[in-house]
């Protein structure tokens, strides 16, 4: 039997969500379910039995960073698309940006016609509920009552007439401000000159906002966080033992007012009490000083330099080490929202490109410093509004 797969591309993120949604469209075929060991960082997946005993998947795709690259692929495909159907060009491209989760349906086809168009039917349905275009594999976009939209070779069901005038894009780009298309342009130039090809299309993370999220004072808190775990790590790999790093960490609290453990994450907490830190935990966690050096950023106490070698450690520990929380609130003015979206697509832009490189087994373009580029990305989804730093973070 051959496998068909379905690609719903929706506006609501929320991965339980998406996948209660598909289970009450489908409902009238489904018998059982088989819950999926967690896979991917941003992916949730469940297995659905069907009346006749196969087997339905579903993966709910919500990673940011996963949609970014996805949509400037899927934006890239229909712009460069022949077709002389103009007004539904123009609502797939003003619908891209507006995605922010992604539900691949895949099953087992069989030569029982009806049966597919029930399946068919029950994945149109979730798409009418996840307000979601339905993709094939070849691309082509389908509504949700089933007409073919716009197909992979430019043709379509819906007649013209039915879809609304295009709207006249500001800057070429559908969806954008004037100041985001200034910002997409002056970003894509920058790269450009260092060698670095990204998307035309915008790349700020789906599922964030167009402007700062937290206040200072969580953006102290967790620069401090991001520190402390950074400081037992390096110290772990200077030989110490964990009690001596501990002692660090202790002094540090000290210096910040004793409220670090109040900051941390589970997991960062795990690491700092662990009698026995994994390898693995205290590579990574030596990492986090570059993302805290975006907190400091924003807070006015440090400058970020293009991403291509790791930061001043010693600098950041200057500012951190010197006494209390206060100064980082009132020491410096803070970044305004135009200087943090611009250094966040900047950051996204990045992050695209070393990922493009590292599935086509390539150099990193422009001598990128891919761990660096990952840590920007991570404080930035935290700064624009993603919740859960620890998920933010997993890979």
């Amino acid at each position: 039997m051959a496998q068909l797969q379905l690609n719903l591309y929706t506006p609501i993120r929320d991965p339980l969500t998406l996948l209660n949604e598909v289970r009450q469209s489908l409902a009238p075929f489904i018998r059982g379910e088989e819950p999926q060991p967690m896979g991917k960082s941003g992916e949730e997946t469940v297995r659905l039995r069907l009346m006749d005993d196969t087997w339905l998947t579903v993966a709910a795709q919500y990673n940011p960073i996963f949609m970014v690259r996805e949509l400037a692929r899927m934006d890239a495909f229909f712009r460069k698309m022949k077709t002389d159907r103009p007004r539904a060009r123009a609502f797939v491209l003003e619908c891209i940006p507006k995605f922010q989760g992604l539900v691949r349906i895949r099953f087992e086809t069989t030569e029982e016609r009806a049966r597919t168009n029930c399946l068919m039917g029950g994945v149109f349905e979730a798409a009418a509920r996840l307000e979601a275009l339905t993709a094939a594999a070849d691309g082509s976009l389908y509504q949700p009552d089933g007409r073919l939209l716009l197909g992979a070779d430019g043709s379509g069901q819906v007649a013209e007439e039915e879809l609304p005038e295009p709207v006249e894009p500001v800057a070429g780009q559908p969806g954008e401000r004037p100041e985001d298309a200034a910002r997409r342009q002056k970003n894509r130039e920058l790269l450009q000159r260092r060698g670095i090809e990204t998307p035309e299309g915008p790349v700020l993370a789906p599922g964030t906002g167009r402007t700062l999220s937290r206040n200072g004072e969580e953006i102290a808190q967790r620069a401090a966080a991001l520190f402390a775990v950074a400081v037992f790590a390096e110290t772990i790999q200077s030989g110490a033992a964990p009690q001596a790093a501990r002692k660090v960490v202790e002094q540090l609290d000290r210096t910040l007012g004793g409220n670090l453990m109040d900051w941390v994450t589970p997991g960062e907490r795990a690491y700092l009490e662990s009698q026995k830190p994994p390898m693995g935990d205290t590579i990574d966690f030596a990492w986090r000083y570059e993302a805290c050096q975006v907190l400091l950023w924003v807070l006015g106490e440090r400058e970020l330099a293009f991403p291509d070698h790791c930061c001043n450690a010693t600098g950041i520990g200057s500012i951190l080490w010197k006494g209390g929380m206060d100064h980082l609130l009132t020491d410096k003015p803070h970044r305004t929202a135009q200087q943090l979206l611009e250094e966040a697509d900047l950051t996204f832009r990045c992050q695209w490109a070393c990922a493009q490189a590292k599935k086509q087994k390539k150099p990193m373009p422009g001598k990128l410093d891919r761990g660096v580029v990952y840590e920007r990305t991570c404080a930035f989804r935290w700064l624009l509004g993603e919740e859960d730093w620890e998920t933010i973070c997993r890979k």
